[in-house]
């Protein structure tokens, strides 16, 4: 039987007065976890097959979400109304997590926190099946009153893994809680704890409690078997097990240990130099394998990760984004299964490539135009024949209206010169030679 949650709204005036030397140790708010315990509803394998792990995305950018009465599906932004909504059915959104955090330090506190089990995060949509973090807003979208709740996960599943879950993480209610970055990432790695079969338990340090971090000093997952409750003098029966619960113990059997070893993956970063120059929207090429698995390659632009594929083409994986113009470090890291870590880092200038340099598509160019060859691909520009607007080594083509290598004729092309460059090749234009800087 589902038990009902009820609302009851603690400011954080009494939060911090909770804080004193001789305040007794101060939990959550009743309601600061909404996510319902219930029986499971349908049977679970506890482990994956060996070398599959699950994937967690990470998101502090938000987005549209359907409260729907309807299973929870991550990759579809559906949240289950029954579980989350105080407010029905409808689209919500969730803002970004705001200024005033270190998202640096709450990104690798989740991630230490999962380290030893078969997880791995990633901050960009994945593909295919996925467990979603969105941290930001303040409760009200799902219609609690505001500041009331720190979070609340849509698990389908309660006692087993709810594997296209979301959770909700409200960044706002967590603004002044004492050590609110440690705090915001002991709820993510809460909310996400019950969409991987955890229920609430009465130790203070356990992550699955309602104790603060700044009383409990320190959060883990703890192996060791604790009452079901929220805090030592908040207990209730247990709902997935007949007596206790232990959250090291069951993440261990529903999720799996991250496989041990230490030897890192390889990793080749093609067409990519230090110094060198690439367009704001590019695709990375890069080639990685490890002896026990891999698990994805990464691509960061100055910290912050803009791509990622677990999906290679053998040992291929590419991985496209964008940057706006300017000077940047890309980072390419290779990840094996074990979280092992393989890392190269460019100095790069971010700009539109000139007529002459080689492309893969028109937006890489100026002039919007990469026109192909049979000797590879060079960026193009439009021109007026009766004009000289063409930089030195092309001349107008008043066929194509476009700028041409003076040592040929012309071929094909992509966008907007498409008709005339098929145009040209259909008239027998003699194959260009690619200009190269």
């Amino acid at each position: 039987m589902i038990k009902a949650v009820v609302i009851s709204v603690i400011t954080v005036a009494s939060a911090a007065a909770a804080l004193a030397d001789d305040a007794p140790v101060f939990s959550r708010p009743p309601d600061s976890c909404g996510t319902v315990q219930a029986p499971p509803l349908v049977a679970q394998k506890p482990i994956f097959a060996p070398g599959v792990q699950r994937v967690i995305h990470l998101n502090k950018n938000g987005g549209m979400y359907n409260l729907a009465n309807a299973p929870t599906d991550s990759a579809q932004n559906v949240a289950n109304a029954r579980i989350v909504s105080q407010r029905g059915t409808g689209m919500i959104m969730i803002a970004p997590l705001e200024a005033g955090f270190d998202y640096n330090q709450v990104r690798e506190c989740v991630i230490n926190h999962y380290k030893p089990y078969n997880v791995r995060i990633v901050e960009t949509q994945p593909k295919g099946e996925h467990i979603e973090a969105v941290v930001g807003g303040n409760g009200t979208e799902l219609g609690f009153p505001s500041g009331a709740l720190f979070g609340i996960a849509s698990a389908d599943n309660f006692c087993g893994v709810t594997e296209t879950g979301i959770a909700f993480t409200f960044s706002r209610t967590h603004t002044n809680v004492p050590r609110k970055n440690e705090e915001l990432c002991a709820t993510i790695a809460h909310e996400v704890g019950h969409l991987l079969a955890l229920e609430h338990e009465v130790t203070p340090i356990d992550l699955m409690s309602y104790v603060l971090i700044a009383q409990s000093n320190t959060k883990t997952f703890v192996n060791g078997n604790a009452q079901c409750g929220v805090d030592p003098q908040s207990t209730n029966p247990c709902s997935c097990s007949s007596g206790t619960t232990n959250s090291g113990a069951r993440l261990g059997q529903f999720v799996g240990a991250r496989p041990a070893e230490t030897n890192p993956p390889s990793l080749t970063v093609k067409d990519l130099k230090d110094g060198g120059k690439i367009p704001p929207a590019f695709t990375i090429v890069a080639e990685a394998s490890d002896a026990e698995g891999m698990a994805d390659v990464l691509v960061y632009v100055d910290g912050t990760e803009i791509g990622h594929s677990a999906q290679p083409e053998g040992k291929t994986y590419k991985i496209s984004g964008s940057a706006t113009e300017g000077q940047h470090m890309l980072s390419v890291v290779a990840r094996d299964l074990a979280g092992n870590l393989t890392k190269k880092d460019f100095n790069l200038t971010f700009a539109k490539l000139a007529t002459g340099d080689s492309c893969i598509d028109n937006g890489a160019c100026e002039g919007n135009i990469c026109a192909q060859t049979t000797d590879g691909n060079y960026c193009t520009q439009s021109c007026d024949v009766n004009a000289d607007t063409c930089p030195e080594d092309f001349a107008c083509d008043g066929r194509l209206n476009a700028c041409i290598l003076t040592t040929g004729g012309c071929c094909s092309a992509n966008g907007d010169a498409t008709g005339s460059f098929l145009l040209a090749l259909a008239l027998g234009g003699l194959v260009l030679r690619r200009r190269r800087r």
